[in-house]
């Protein structure tokens, strides 16, 4: 290889290209190299960034499909098995505008965008199911655990519940906070009630009177209850208005 570059013209001698040929045949895969770029459409030419170079890797990821603008994605709607849309999950929501502009930032292309969007919106479909599953078998849970502690009186402890949640002006704070069947805070719910409904109702400072003052405690911290977003410190405090509630009726 010395006497071969040795052989060339001074010009050519040093050049880069040749001080890589390490045999002569590497000479001649050059030359064949070379021709096959002849004529081609530059914008075909992909030329590898160095690192670092930002603006040479977005447009080498343009030569290679990734459109210039976010709004010239085509990716197909996922799909079901049945070949159903997904619901929630169509391209021109919100979602997949976002989920669409965070790909093209990171130049994730068409193709593999459309395949990480389909992924996604499976998955997510999949978590929904499995906790509207799980939030339907709590449900069935506290009916059945509330059935087994009321027995017959099932039906009219529920009436109680909801016409003392009523009178509390509490039904919508326990429905928003799932709570609408869960069985300490109806079992608390009825005690009000029964005590709403024997007349018994509650009168700011109780008039002197201690049961009308156990209530107003009991009363106090069940709003309480159904204030805090903590569950345990709700389990708490409805424990203590039944206890409060208890003292009211002489227990």
């Amino acid at each position: 290889m010395a006497a071969l570059r040795s052989a060339l013209p001074e010009d050519l001698r040093d050049h880069p290209s040749i001080a890589k040929a390490e045999k002569p045949e590497d000479f001649i895969r050059q030359a064949v190299n070379a021709e096959k770029l002849v004529g081609v459409n530059p914008n075909r030419v992909l030329t590898i960034p160095e690192q670092g170079d930002t603006d040479g890797f977005r447009n080498a990821l343009y030569k290679l499909g990734l459109p210039e603008a976010m709004d010239n994605y085509a990716i197909e709607p996922p799909k079901d098995a049945d070949g159903n849309p997904l619901q929630g999950f169509s391209t021109d929501t919100d979602l997949a505008k976002g989920f669409l502009s965070k790909a093209h930032e990171a130049g994730v292309m068409p193709k593999q965008a459309e395949a990480l969007y389909h992924w996604f919106a499976e998955q997510t479909q999949g978590h929904q199911k499995a906790q509207a599953e799980q939030a339907e078998q709590a449900f069935n849970q506290n009916i059945a655990t509330l059935k087994e502690q009321w027995g017959d009186n099932y039906d009219a402890n529920l009436g109680l519940a909801d016409f003392a949640a009523k009178k509390l002006g509490i039904s919508n704070k326990v429905s928003d906070a799932g709570l609408g069947h869960d069985p300490d805070v109806l079992g608390a719910l009825a005690q009000v009630g029964k005590l709403l409904g024997e007349d018994h109702e509650v009168t700011p400072g109780g008039g002197g009177n201690p049961s009308a003052g156990y209530r107003e405690q009991g009363m106090d911290l069940l709003r309480r209850a159904q204030e805090t977003r903590n569950p345990q410190e709700a389990r708490r405090l409805n424990q203590e208005a039944q206890h409060f509630f208890a003292k009211a009726r002489g227990g």
